[in-house]
C-alpha cells in the first residue's frame, strides 16, 4: 500500500472507523510531519515498529 507513503505535508490522519485489520511494512513511511495517527474503531490490535516508522521526534503516540 502505498497510498501513505512519501506525503511530505501530511500531519493528522484519522482512518478510524475504516475496518482496517493490518498495515503493511513502511506504510507510512517518508511522512515526516505526521503528528497524529488515529487508528481507533479498527480491528488492528497492535502495531509493531517496523509498519509505522516516523522520523518526527514530535510524533504522538497513535490512537488504537
Amino acid at each position: 500500500m502505498d497510498a501513505f507513503r512519501e506525503l511530505k505535508i501530511l500531519v493528522e490522519l484519522d482512518l478510524s472507523h475504516n475496518n482496517v485489520s493490518d498495515l503493511p511494512a513502511k506504510t507510512f513511511e517518508g511522512n515526516e510531519r505526521l503528528q497524529t495517527l488515529d487508528l481507533s474503531h479498527n480491528r488492528i490490535s497492535q502495531l509493531r515498529a517496523y509498519q509505522v516508522r516516523f522520523r518526527q521526534k514530535a510524533f504522538q503516540k497513535p490512537f488504537l
